[in-house]
């Protein structure tokens, strides 16, 4: 299956069309997964982040928002951890910092409930294969390999959608004056595979506590704790 040369998550056959750029368009993998996974993946940019192709301008930014809110919720849900109150974007055209790093931290919380580093998330496709890294996001101000959020300031005080300042010196917060950039919405869509620790036990009676993906649940898609 074609996967976004930056995020690494699945496209389907025909990623230029309009009509089948929108999640789900050309139905499930074999896990339950829709696909394409992400609306308007890959990202559409004046200089062509994802390739000549994807080449052009794209204005969508907060109904992309607005789905990686919903899927993270989702997945949240799945992973049995507290659900997310993101801020509300239906009559919000401002995109803040408090938006990305809401979703940043939840995407780490995710990540850390699967164990799982950073490096790997921006690394891996929802198989857990490693894939070449867009070289282009070095320009952007990333490294390779990507172990960080492009855009990152780890520490710096924001106001949450409740009007309270927070100072986390671990929240993956946005610095001042930056602008929404589609290497943001990039870095939020590499793809999670969401686990819960699940008991099997061996013919010979043994237990062994395994993670198995939520979505699809087989014994190949199980990994050992």
């Amino acid at each position: 299956m074609p996967l976004c040369p930056t995020c690494h998550s699945e496209i389907g056959t025909d990623s230029v069309t309009p009509s089948s750029r929108v999640r789900g368009a050309e139905g499930e993998d074999s896990n339950g997964n829709p696909i394409p996974f992400w609306t308007g993946d890959p990202t559409v940019t004046a200089r062509g982040l994802n390739g000549e192709i994807y080449k052009g301008t794209q204005h969508m930014r907060i109904p992309l928002l607005q789905e990686i809110q919903e899927v993270r919720n989702e997945q949240e849900d799945e992973a049995g951890l507290p659900i997310t109150e993101f801020s509300d974007l239906t009559n919000n055209t401002h995109t803040s910092v408090r938006l990305l790093t809401e979703l940043r931290e939840s995407t780490e919380r995710l990540l850390d409930a699967n164990g799982q580093t950073l490096e790997e998330y921006f690394k891996q496709d929802i198989e857990g294969n490693d894939q070449t890294q867009n070289p282009k996001i070095e320009n952007l101000g990333g490294v390779n390999p990507q172990t960080e959020w492009v855009d990152v300031q780890r520490g710096l005080a924001y106001v949450d959608k409740d009007g309270n300042l927070v100072s986390d010196p671990n929240s993956p917060t946005i610095p001042p004056l930056t602008h929404l950039r589609a290497i943001h919405i990039e870095d939020l869509r590499h793809p999670i595979a969401v686990g819960i620790p699940t008991l099997m036990i061996r013919p010979r009676g043994s237990v062994d506590l395994f993670k198995a993906k939520l979505s699809g649940v087989n014994f190949k898609d199980t990994e050992a704790c």
